[in-house]
Parts: structure tokens; C-alpha cells; sequence
């Protein structure tokens, strides 16, 4: 049975592992799905799940960073530094080739 990002959250098919994760020898309990079937999740699944765990609890933005940038738009007091804004992104471009090789 393959298993797919949103079984294991729980928002389609239903994953139900009980308690804290874990048996009382330590290990995890081989977790169902809503029908009954058991299932086995790759060590390389259950690392992806806490990465998009943690993905999902981070704020995407600042919102109240986000409001200043608009009240000082608003009032013309905004600039932007064409220097700076260049300078990342060549840095980028750069990151972006070395991990292409």
C-alpha cells in the first residue's frame, strides 16, 4: 500500500497511531488506517511528515513588517536600494548554479 502526504496527516484516509507514538517496548505502534488495514511508513515518510509539520506551523510572513512596508509606500517614504537588490540576486543565481552541478 503506498502512502501519500495526506494520509499521513490525516485529511483523507485517516492515519491513527495512539498516545505519545510510542509502545511501552519503545517503539512505534504500526499505525492503521480507518478500515483497519495496517500499514508500514518509510523512515524517509516519517521525516518528510515532521518537515511539513514544521513547515505548516511557521508564519509565512511578517505581517506587521509587511504593514510598515505599506504605510511608508503610502506616505513615499519607501526606497529601494537597486544596489542591494542586485547584489542578492547574483547571490542567488550563484546558489542556484552551484547546486546544479
Amino acid at each position: 500500500m503506498k502512502i501519500n502526504l495526506e494520509t499521513l496527516q490525516g485529511t483523507k484516509g485517516g492515519l491513527n497511531v495512539a498516545g505519545n507514538g510510542k509502545t511501552a517496548s519503545g517503539k512505534a505502534p504500526e499505525p492503521t488506517t480507518q478500515s483497519g488495514e495496517k500499514i508500514q511508513i518509510s523512515e524517509l515518510s516519517r521525516q518528510l511528515h515532521a518537515l511539513a509539520s514544521s513547515v505548516t506551523a511557521a508564519p509565512d510572513f511578517d505581517a506587521k513588517r509587511v504593514d510598515e512596508i505599506k504605510q511608508a509606500i503610502r506616505e513615499g517614504r519607501f526606497t529601494v536600494n537597486s544596489d542591494a537588490v542586485a547584489d542578492k540576486l547574483v547571490a542567488s543565481v550563484q546558489e542556484l548554479l552551484t547546486k546544479q552541478k
